[in-house]
């Protein structure tokens, strides 16, 4: 591209020396590319905006497509905010209280501690947008603000998947985060991430190619004091969502992990703990009830050998660990974190299994893959859905047992439930 970019320049340099009186068609190119530079939203022209209406339309369907079956533009998605989720009244929730995960892209911080990391941890809720890095707003002001810009609820849950951007990676690092691949990705405008106002910030403006574009091609002005900011996914801070959780001393916490992780190294899940001991001070450690080596898959020798050999079974779908908030006394943690992991065991479906035979890497097969059929989509809902039996059948969650109720009865009252 900038090959391309030089080549031209040359030719039109050549012909205004050769035959002079040329300038002003250069000069007028430049002009008009400036103009548009300057006047496009920076957020319409990117994989962003396909990624979010392919994501609109596949979960927030119109009811119409839905009755009929058909994909459709899904306008009255389009038209509503994460605000509007608590209904009429925007300053009370009733309902289940959703929570968005996203990161900041703060790079160029002037603190190291978001610099290092990339980012700092970036919450859209009903009632509250923002993070501890650039500040909070009121979420019906800050959306209606920015939804005349492109924020909508799909928009905050596409910035949620964004897991392509620039100077972002995995926890906030990898070779994305690099300056050259970096550079290279704006170039090409692979980004899937969301220009948005900044929480704290006192103006907004239309996010263009020139400002913020050229600062973010360069490596500078991502940082929480400036008008704009770079929002991704929250996996490039903290990819489970246990770190707002956290910070609201949540009393029970479940959390599904569905990442590729062929190798069982459980990283989001080490981030994640770090992350809160170090922001925190709360700590999680997983007993010897329901440990995380119960998820790994079983050796040779153990149960039923011909079972382990050919699926690689593991021992159940989910471990079970305690939360000891800052202040807690050792003895008695006041959370609990029960974690939910795709991973094969005992009691699947025969369907199931037979992809896990066709398909050697599933559950983990590689997050590139964006294009199911039915069969492999299928197979992971239903896992899905089996992994969530087994852990309310087997797990011991007092945290859900009002006093005077065993745990026993709880489990089984949710199992009738669902």
């Amino acid at each position: 591209m900038i090959y391309g970019l030089v080549l031209g320049s040359l030719a039109v340099a050549d012909a205004i020396r050769e035959r002079g009186g040329v300038w002003w068609v250069f000069a007028a190119i430049v002009a008009c590319g400036f103009s548009l530079a300057w006047f496009s939203n920076v957020n319409y022209l990117g994989a962003h905006r396909m990624y979010r209406d392919r994501l609109m339309e596949l979960f927030l369907p119109s009811a119409e497509a839905v009755r009929e079956n058909q994909w459709a533009m899904a306008r009255a998605a389009d038209e509503t905010g994460i605000h509007d989720v608590c209904g009429a009244d925007r300053n009370v929730c009733k309902r289940p209280y959703h929570l968005i995960n996203a990161n900041v892209v703060l790079v160029d911080s002037p603190k190291s501690a978001f610099r290092g990391r990339g980012g700092d941890a970036f919450l859209l809720s009903p009632l509250y947008v923002g993070s501890g890095a650039t500040g909070w707003a009121r979420s019906s002001a800050y959306m209606s603000a920015a939804r005349g810009k492109g924020m909508s609820l799909p928009s905050a849950m596409a910035i949620s998947g964004a897991a392509l951007n620039p100077n972002t990676g995995p926890a906030g690092l990898g070779l994305t985060r690099g300056y050259l691949v970096s550079a290279l990705l704006q170039l090409l405008n692979l980004r899937l991430g969301y220009w948005a106002p900044n929480p704290g910030g006192k103006r907004s403006r239309v996010p263009n190619f020139i400002d913020p574009g050229l600062d973010a091609l360069r490596g500078r002005g991502l940082r929480e004091d400036r008008p704009l900011v770079e929002l991704s996914d929250g996996g490039h801070f903290e990819n489970l969502g246990i770190y707002e959780l956290v910070r609201r001393r949540a009393r029970l916490i479940v959390v599904c992990d569905g990442a590729e992780d062929g190798n069982y190294e459980f990283a989001d899940l080490a981030n994640a703990v770090g992350r809160v001991r170090v922001d925190f001070g709360a700590k999680i450690e997983f007993g010897e009830r329901f440990p995380l080596a119960g998820l790994l898959p079983r050796g040779a020798g153990s149960g039923d050998e011909l079972a382990v050999a050919k699926f690689g079974l593991s021992d159940r779908a989910f471990a079970v660990g305690s939360i000891r908030y800052s202040g807690d006394p050792y003895d008695a943690p006041s959370g609990q974190l029960v974690y939910v992991k795709t991973t094969i065991f005992s009691g699947l479906p025969a369907d199931v299994l037979g992809y896990r035979l066709a398909s050697p890497a599933f559950p983990n097969e590689s997050t590139s893959d964006q294009f199911f059929d039915e069969r492999q989509f299928e197979a992971y809902r239903e896992l899905g859905y089996h992994a969530g039996w087994n852990t309310l059948e087997h797990a011991e969650i007092p945290a859900l047992a009002p006093p005077g109720r065993s745990t026993e009865r709880v489990a089984a009252g949710l199992v009738q439930a669902l």
